[in-house]
């Protein structure tokens, strides 16, 4: 039966609304025949309380919480969300997933909305979000929504632990620049001095990442050549073609690469299958994540590991730190460079 209210099981039931009421909220001075008699029509009409009603009237907690993420199709998030849903369902909440589809539409303003006409008791945020964006979630947490984030160490401002817990936010921060100096040196050691780089949307926090790509470089001794850096890509295999292509022609000599995410290092992957160039004989690669697709490719890629699942397990054990009345705090996630098969010293005719 579809629809059915309280009312509906008064009237079959024969008591009043409010011993329905008394019932459902296990109050203790309902007669046992009558609260027999009441759970009996309850179960043979199908009726389903309210829970969102409940807890406005209760003003207490709704065990539920927000989950922002950024294109749940693309394996990097899909699994930051599994670990966040698997740790909240092993503590009794239920997720509330929205997925922010289009990075230049700032949907996040409305996203933000709906969690809080829902009354959820958290939100987890894990992408990149524009600054006004990371302010609003400072006034969620004003209006008693606890946050936590996901982000890439160096995005929004020097001061970045600072600032996240004067808004009040727990944050889980990826140190993606560690993951690019240890891909810079690795190739170093191997002889390159010619490393190209495709970005990911200009839209994304690529900034970090060029300057640590930059600062590597200055380390290892090596010339930054901006000749060798291909922005404003998208991050899907197609964009890992289109990248390699626009690299190759402008003839840098590149002879390794490194790519924004291990979609786009398949991408660059199947450019130079098709090209006749080798991958490590000809041009080294290194890919960003370690998707599990990373490990099946031919040969296996080399790329920098970002535990994802464990960063969405460790967001919402911050979140509901916050919520049971802890304090916000900032923990730094390192990557590992994984070494596989696309990566090899620098080819003899490049390096006599």
């Amino acid at each position: 039966m579809s629809n059915v209210t309280m009312k509906d099981v008064a009237e079959k039931a024969g008591v009043s609304v409010s011993t329905v009421s008394r019932v459902l909220n296990n109050r203790c001075w309902v007669r046992p025949e009558v609260r027999e008699r009441v759970w009996a029509v309850i179960r043979e009409i199908g009726y389903q309380p309210n829970l969102d009603a409940q807890t406005l009237v209760k003003g207490g907690a709704t065990r539920q919480i927000g989950l922002l993420v950024w294109d749940i199709t693309s394996p990097y998030y899909a699994e930051i969300a599994l670990g966040v849903e698997e740790a909240a369902y092993q503590a009794g909440y239920m997720v509330m997933l929205c997925n922010y589809l289009d990075f230049g539409r700032r949907d996040e303003d409305r996203y933000i909305e709906a969690f809080l006409r829902r009354r959820v008791d958290g939100v987890v945020v894990a992408m990149a979000l524009s600054p006004a964006g990371i302010e609003k979630l400072g006034l969620m947490v004003k209006r008693g929504i606890k946050v936590a984030v996901c982000r890439e160490r160096g995005w929004l401002r020097v001061d970045e632990d600072d600032y996240a817990i004067e808004l009040g936010l727990s944050a889980v921060d990826v140190d993606t620049r560690a993951g690019i100096k240890k891909s810079v040196d690795h190739l170093a050691t191997l002889g390159h001095t010619r490393i190209g780089y495709l970005f990911g949307p200009s839209e994304m926090p690529g900034q970090p990442r060029l300057e640590a790509f930059k600062a590597a470089l200055a380390e290892r001794g090596l010339v930054y050549d901006p000749a060798l850096i291909i922005t404003g890509l998208g991050y899907r295999q197609a964009s890992g073609v289109r990248g390699m292509q626009e690299l190759m022609a402008r003839r840098a000599g590149v002879t390794a690469v490194l790519a924004f995410n291990d979609l786009i290092a398949m991408g660059v992957m199947s450019y130079c299958y098709e090209q006749g160039i080798r991958i490590p004989e000809d041009i080294s690669l290194i890919g960003f994540d370690n998707i599990e697709q990373s490990m099946y490719t031919c040969p296996p890629l080399t790329t920098v590991n970002i535990p994802r699942e464990e960063i969405g397990r460790e967001l919402f054990r911050s979140l509901l730190n916050t919520i049971k009345g802890g304090h916000p705090e900032i923990q730094i996630i390192t990557p590992n460079l994984v070494l596989r098969g696309t990566t090899a010293f620098v080819p003899a005719r490049i390096s006599e």
